[in-house]
This record gives C-alpha cells, structure tokens and sequence, in this order.
C-alpha cells in the first residue's frame, strides 16, 4: 500500500513538471490587448491597503460630472454603505500644477480602512497597482501615456513588451515595440518606429533596404568620378532610437546601385567633391577629409582650399518636384521626399536626400500638429527623361 502512494505521488509530481513549462509558454504568448473599458474592476491587482478606485476623466477643469469613469477595485463600490456610496461620489477633483492623468483627470480610493483619497498625478495611480501583472494595468499605462493604438502583449521576466500599430495612410501603419518594465515605467521613451506598407501601390524600381542597429537618416552630397562611379555622403545614427548619436558616413555605389563600400568619418562634414583621384570632405569651406576612389584614407593640407581644388562644392539646387523618383509623393502612403544634391553623368540624373512620412502638412484626419517623422536615405537613378531606373531607401521602412 506504501509502495502504491510512493508511485502515485511521484507520478503526480512528474505530471506537474510536465505541463509547467506549458502553463508558463502559455503566459508568455503573444496576447491580444482590449480596449480599458471592456476590463472589470477586478482584472487589477491593487496594493494591499486599496479597496476600490475610479478615474474619472472630465471635458474641462471646470465641470464636475465626469464624461468617463473607469473602475478598480477588490470589493465594488455597491457592497459599500449607503453613506460611503454617496460620499464618494461626491468628491470633486483638484488640479495641482504638477496635476498629469490625461487631460482633465483625477483619481479617488477608499482604503481598506474606509477612508478616502484623491489623486491627480499619475505616478501616484501606477504605485498604487503595485506590480503590474495583468493585461488591463498595462492598457490603463497605455491610456496613461495617449498610447490608443497598442494591439498585443507578451509578458517577459523584467515586465511586458507591447506592440503598437498605428494608421497613418490608407495603406500604411506606423509600427513600434514598447516596454514597460514592473513597476510600471517604460524602460525607454525611445520606441524603434517603422513602417508597414499594405496593400500600397508597388514601387517597381525602389529597393528597401534595412539595418538591424544602425540607422540612415539622409544622403545629403553626392558626386562622381570619371567613370560614374557615385560618392555620398550621408548621416547616420548609432541606433533606432529616435535621439541616438549621430554621425557621417561616405559610401560608393556603382551606377547600377550596388555599394561598393562604406567608411564611417571622424571628422564632420555636410559637402564633398570628387577631383581627380579623391574624394574632398568639406564643413563650409574648410577641408575635412580626403579618400582616395578606393575608400582608404588620405592626409590633406587644411589650407587646400575651393580654388586649389577648382570645383564649386556648393550642393546643387533642385527645383520643387524636379528629379523626384517614382511614386514620390505618394498621399496615400503619405510620403514624400526631399531632395538635397545631385550630379550628372553621361545623360542619367543621381538625386541624394530624404524620404520622409508624417509632417504637419499631412497629418492623418483628426490630428493636428507634427506627426513623429520616420525617414531615411535616399538615393536614385533617373533617365534624361526623368524616368527613375533604380532607387534606394535606406532605413525608412522594414
């Protein structure tokens, strides 16, 4: 009989250890997040001393009725007294100057000991969730931040990683990755953005090109040698984030687009030009650097200056629309382009600049304002005609 409970505790055991790993593959799934009104107040898991809460938001400062009230609780507010009931509702809400929750919000709780409180920083709500543990304390920090567009959550050992995807166009989304660690802050303000092309119009003779880390921003000088090898120069940032440090790069292409190399610089520079054998890197008119046409590195004199080298280095003016590559601007993806110099060669057009998505002037519908900017490098070939043969953008969209 021993023998029998012996066996059946061990096999209980292994069953449990069985379909831990499952249970916990389970939680950390990808799962899709709901909007802050379909959560019950009991879907939080509030500190310890807090009973019940509500957010209320209000139109104006000035108004006492709420226009919203989201609420959490251990115990709901109807299993209160009468007198408690009444008393609650009837707190009004204060503004600070330090005052944060949305726009016009206060917070109010009633203690495990009955009494109450009110609150209209945001910092205070998000102590008093404690860990953040379930799917509706991430929604109320998202709501917390304006965040509207959050789709799904995976939980992780330090918190929970959220993606959001936005609509900005009729064929593209704006798409980000957020983390909120336990104690409910995000662990960075620097959300890596991308965009996310649906359904939009193919853009035959443009090539999209990707970093894992570093980022293009712009190509802002482009020149060529005799055989219309392509020098840019450009800038780059370390990482995705969006205040990362920043610095120049100059790359070869061949005329069919391919890179041939790429050198990150030391020193700055914003214009170049190619005489003879090097490639002159230029701040105003005060020499920079010098390359040879194979990407190593050359000494210079910082007196060789615009007329020892007999070329005007100042970036060539592009009229409004002229040299723009295919399908720029583009409204229903909302893109455009800007463009910064180009260079001519045996007939064919190179253009260098920026390809740009959100700006004020084409906000989505209901938005106001400058809309986060993603962009990247841009570099193309056009025909005599204006035809675009190839186009590179770099780092503008995934």
């Amino acid at each position: 009989m021993i023998q029998k409970k012996i066996i059946g505790f061990v096999l209980l055991c292994f069953t449990f250890l069985w379909f831990t790993p499952s249970l916990h593959a389970k939680s950390t799934q990808w799962q899709k997040l709901k909007p802050l009104e379909a959560y019950v107040g009991s879907a939080y898991h509030l500190k310890e001393r807090v009973a019940y809460m509500e957010i209320r938001t209000y139109s104006s400062r000035k108004n006492t009725k709420p226009t919203q009230i989201f609420k959490l609780y251990k115990k709901p507010l109807k299993n209160y007294s009468k007198d408690t009931i009444k008393k609650f509702k009837a707190l009004r809400a204060k503004y600070s100057k330090r005052a944060d929750i949305r726009a016009n919000a206060n917070a109010f709780f009633i203690d495990t000991k009955g009494k109450m409180f009110q609150m209209d920083m945001k910092k205070d709500i998000v102590v008093l969730l404690g860990e953040i543990d379930t799917l509706a304390e991430v929604q109320l920090l998202l709501w917390l931040r304006y965040e509207k567009y959050a789709k799904r959550c995976k939980r992780t050992a330090n918190g929970y990683t959220i993606k959001v995807s936005e609509p900005m166009a009729k064929c593209t989304n704006r798409n980000s990755i957020i983390k909120i660690n336990k104690a409910g802050n995000y662990v960075t303000d620097n959300a890596k953005f991308y965009l996310q092309r649906r359904g939009c119009k193919k853009r035959v003779h443009t090539r999209f090109v990707h970093h894992k880390k570093i980022n293009y921003e712009e190509y802002m000088a482009i020149d060529t040698d005799k055989r219309g090898n392509l020098y840019v120069l450009g800038e780059v940032k370390k990482t995705k984030d969006f205040d990362s440090e920043r610095y120049r790069v100059l790359d070869k292409y061949t005329t069919d687009g391919k890179r041939v190399w790429s050198r990150k610089l030391k020193t700055y520079a914003y214009r170049m030009a190619v005489v003879g054998k090097s490639v002159y890197l230029f701040e105003d008119k005060e020499l920079t650097g010098k390359y040879t046409l194979h990407g190593k590195r050359e000494s210079f004199h910082k007196t060789d200056k615009l007329p020892t080298l007999g070329k005007n280095i100042e970036n060539n003016y592009i009229p409004k629309g002229v040299h723009l590559p295919e399908g720029l601007p583009n409204k229903k993806e909302m893109l455009h382009a800007e463009l910064l110099d180009y260079v001519k060669h045996k007939g064919y057009t190179y253009v260098v600049g920026i390809e740009m998505f959100g700006s004020s002037e084409n906000a989505p519908s209901g938005e106001c304002g400058m809309v986060e900017q993603i962009q990247g490098a841009l570099i193309a070939k056009l025909n005599s005609k204006g035809k675009t043969l190839w186009a590179k953008v770099i780092d503008a969209n995934e």
